[in-house]
């Protein structure tokens, strides 16, 4: 007779050694697991420092490129805007570092910078239509149709006419050009600091420098009403002088918004150049040859950025 405590044994030892087998087969389960997570491991990381080692090597041959741009520069554009008298808006937010390089380009090409108009926000605010009517109200520009449209409309076509000239046109008298934008310089929207020590005068190419391209979060609504004004004034500047360019920075990827120079680019600017990129030397040679090419009745869509032309073919 099998007593009580033989059951018992016998029990725990069935538990034991179930237990066993557990212990065994998780055991072995985990250490193939554990190598198989290993090997993924090694593979990534190996994977990620090829990739770093790439981008090391990339970054590297960009800024070797720059550099011979930046050397090169000088040379592709010298003499190639000789006589020409070039103004400078800068929209709102635009970077004064970029405005000064632009420049020293433009006279590097043999051009004279003859202003240097700021815009202030207030003047593509669409809520300040009424003021800008009504400080249009009170410019009057000898010899040249009063324009229609809102108010700042209106404000945009007048300060291209004052600033942009053609050889074919009568040129202004200076106290209109001086009335003009110190008007609209007195209602805060803008500002004209001197050039080398000289009062703003027209020019007979213009370029319109644009701000950073709009925040992701930024009222798309509000942000297509701002460059809308920014497109008229580059169409009244293309207008009033012998020919306008937008120039800009790259574009942020990602922003989901669209800028003033991709907007030109799309043709809403029609006539009108855009250049992207002019933060480098690259972007800056192909601004002074987007120039000439406006010299020469052409317009087209230029820079440094995947779809666009590197640059226009030069001039003889």
């Amino acid at each position: 007779m099998i007593d009580f405590r033989y059951h018992i044994v016998s029990i725990v030892a069935v538990f034991l050694a179930l237990a066993l087998g557990l212990f065994l087969g998780s055991t072995t389960l985990q250490g193939a697991v554990f190598q198989d997570l290993q090997k993924h491991l090694t593979n990534a990381q190996n994977h990620v420092s090829a990739l770093e080692t790439n981008v090391d090597q990339l970054n590297s041959q960009r800024n070797h490129d720059r550099s011979f741009d930046q050397a090169l520069e000088p040379y592709a554009v010298a003499g190639r805007l000789s006589g020409q008298l070039v103004v400078i808006v800068s929209a709102p937010g635009a970077s004064g570092d970029i405005r000064s390089r632009l420049m020293t380009t433009l006279e590097r090409a043999g051009a004279t910078v003859t202003a240097d108009i700021r815009l202030q926000s207030a003047l593509i605010d669409p809520k300040q239509d009424a003021f800008l009517g009504g400080l249009a109200d009170r410019v009057s520009i000898p010899g040249r149709d009063t324009p229609t449209g809102t108010g700042a409309e209106r404000v945009v076509a007048q300060i291209a006419d004052v600033v942009g000239v053609r050889p074919e046109t009568r040129p202004l008298p200076s106290t209109v050009i001086t009335n003009v934008l110190s008007t609209y310089a007195d209602g805060n929207l803008l500002t004209t600091p001197a050039v080398h020590g000289n009062q703003p005068r027209p020019g007979t190419l213009a370029i319109l420098l644009t701000g950073a391209s709009p925040a992701r979060t930024a009222d798309q609504q509000l942000v297509q009403s701002e460059q809308t004004i920014l497109v008229d004034l580059a169409k009244d500047l293309d207008a009033s002088s012998l020919g306008a360019v937008v120039v800009g920075p790259p574009t942020p990827n990602g922003t989901g918004q669209t800028d003033l120079v991709a907007t030109v680019q799309s043709g809403t600017g029609s006539g009108v150049s855009a250049v992207r990129g002019v933060d480098q030397s690259a972007g800056r040679i192909a601004m002074v040859f987007a120039l000439v090419e406006q010299l020469n009745d052409k317009f087209g869509s230029y820079g440094t950025v995947p779809g666009a032309t590197p640059l226009p073919t030069p001039s003889p």
